[in-house]
């Protein structure tokens, strides 16, 4: 029986040794295309250094206003209870049900505007998904709808 395993086991180291040499030379390849890119881009900026590591996949933080899956569940319920509405009165509700006061927050200027924003961002992913239709565009303001 081993005058066969032997056989294989050689055959199997073999071919990946091959595929380590090849392996080898193609990171090689890599490295000097990654020096290049590094030595033209000190020609621009002296100080440009990036670590050979690549960058850990940023993690989702939760949302200075939402948690996860609050601001579609918040527009679903509005839309249920009122059939349609407009995007001031979907962020009007959102804003009463967070009890957001955003005239008794400092800098609610900046405030409304992030709120505004992640609403209509919670609104415009809703609509690519197909839960929500935006409709009658009259002088800009879009009606909302759930489909």
């Amino acid at each position: 029986m081993s005058q066969h395993v032997i056989p294989s086991l050689t055959q199997k180291r073999s071919e990946l040794v091959e595929r380590i040499a090849y392996h080898e030379q193609e990171i090689k390849k890599a490295r000097a295309k990654l020096n290049a890119i590094d030595t033209t881009a000190r020609l621009y900026d002296p100080e440009f250094n990036l670590p050979l590591k690549a960058g850990a996949r940023r993690k989702r933080g939760r949302h200075k206003f939402f948690d996860h899956g609050e601001g579609p569940r918040l527009v679903r319920e509005f839309l249920r209870e009122h059939g349609t509405g407009t995007t001031t009165d979907i962020l009007n509700h959102a804003a009463t049900e967070k009890g957001i006061d955003f005239e008794a927050i400092d800098d609610a200027g900046l405030n409304y505007r992030v709120f505004y924003e992640a609403v209509i961002g919670c609104l415009y992913r809703m609509r690519k998904k197909g839960e929500v239709v935006g409709t009658n565009r009259d002088s800009g303001v879009i009606c909302w709808g759930l489909l």
